[in-house]
């Protein structure tokens, strides 16, 4: 039996992939009530590949998520438009190829085909210790409920229990970046995005993204900013973006909101797993959110993990097999969004009306070309491999 810790996309992503390679597994989660997410999401191609592998793709995302259509960039200072792209450019044979969505939503989807596999979920319980031995790992929670499980799968995001029982000195990477993350209502500033259009200004050190969350026109709002190290980690919205958007500070203390920090950060290579547990998604490798790819890596590697336990004679030897096919993929997205952060913040707030002009005629005469960069990404189908 394998133990998933962790109900969030990743998590509840690799119960599908063991029901689908013939794994036993259970999930846990600290949360007393399933986790119903914060803000929205973008499900790019290749993670919709994996969702679909799953099963849970078309039919029952249908009515929770939008079409994505549209990337339209804008000076943040000035909403001079900047360029337009279009989403079939990048990697979108099919309408539900690229969606937007609460992330609440995909994780409702997710759950209810976990369930419906007969696939056991536990709330409320936050284990705190988890010791491997040659045979089982052996775990205790928080309210004094034990268990042993014969490996575990960590799935439990950046302040992962598995990380450190894995690897206890990792170091903890200095916060580049200050986030808030809300869905708001379409109203003021909002009103004018279009469903299906994901709007993205940017600024010097900073950028904006919006756009609408499913048909009830909530609009998911994710504020960027560059810090120096933990300086003003306020929950207070910034200036700049309250000057923008009808947004309040009550607008982040809502249970849709968050504010947090994110670091620029590369992948250990040494601390994917041990003789018993294995890391995936957030616990692994967090990343910067300039690609959109948190989630669609993590959709990745539940697949790639659990075909790889499958196939393998040993659990060990599996989660190396899953290290394998991993570690160029994932560090070559990391250093992507890295240079993206540089783009957004450090290229196109400078290119001026001249340049601006210059990269809408470029995408005018040669409209994929732009759009060609970001194909590799988006176009990669780990269910094929």
């Amino acid at each position: 039996m394998l133990l998933i810790l962790g109900a969030g996309p990743a998590g509840l992503a690799m119960a599908l992939a063991c029901r689908k390679f013939g794994l036993r597994c259970q999930v846990v989660d600290r949360y007393g009530d399933p986790d119903q997410g914060r803000g929205g999401l973008q499900i790019t191609p290749n993670g919709m590949t994996v969702l679909r592998a799953l099963g849970v793709a078309d039919h029952r995302l249908a009515g929770a998520a939008v079409a994505a259509e549209r990337i339209s960039l804008a000076d943040l200072a000035t909403s001079r438009p900047i360029c337009d792209l279009a989403i079939a450019h990048l990697a979108a044979p099919r309408a539900m190829d690229y969606i937007l969505l609460r992330r609440s939503a995909l994780i409702t989807c997710l759950r209810d085909a976990v369930i419906d596999a007969g696939i056991e979920i536990i709330t409320g319980c936050d284990i705190e210790v988890l010791e491997p031995s040659s045979d089982c790992v052996a775990w205790q929670a928080a309210d004094g409920r034990q268990g042993r499980a014969d490996a575990v799968i960590g799935a439990d995001g950046v302040n992962s229990v598995t990380r450190r029982a894995i690897s206890a000195d990792r170091s903890r990477a200095r916060p580049r970046y200050r986030v808030w993350r809300t869905v708001i209502a379409g109203a003021g500033g909002n009103s004018s995005i279009q469903a299906g259009r994901i709007m993205l200004h940017v600024g010097r050190g900073r950028h904006l993204v919006r756009y609408r969350v499913g048909a009830d026109g909530y609009v998911n709002t994710v504020a960027v900013e560059a810090i120096r190290g933990e300086e003003g980690m306020s929950d207070t919205p910034p200036r700049w973006l309250t000057r923008l958007l009808p947004v309040t500070k009550a607008d982040y203390l809502d249970p849709a909101g968050l504010v947090h920090s994110l670091a620029r950060v590369a992948l250990h290579r040494e601390a994917w797993y041990n003789d018993r547990m294995v890391l995936i998604g957030d616990a692994l490798h967090p990343m910067l959110p300039f690609l959109a790819q948190g989630a669609n890596m993590a959709l990745e590697d539940a697949y790639v993990l659990a075909r790889s336990i499958a196939r393998a004679q040993r659990i060990t030897a599996g989660f190396e097999q899953y290290r394998q096919f991993r570690t160029k993929r994932i560090e070559s997205v990391i250093r992507f969004s890295n240079h993206q952060a540089a783009i957004n913040h450090h290229f196109l707030p400078y290119i001026g009306h001249a340049g601006a002009a210059g990269l809408r005629l470029l995408n005018t005469v040669f409209p994929g070309l732009i759009a060609r960069r970001y194909q590799w990404i988006l176009n990669h189908d780990v269910t094929r491999m």
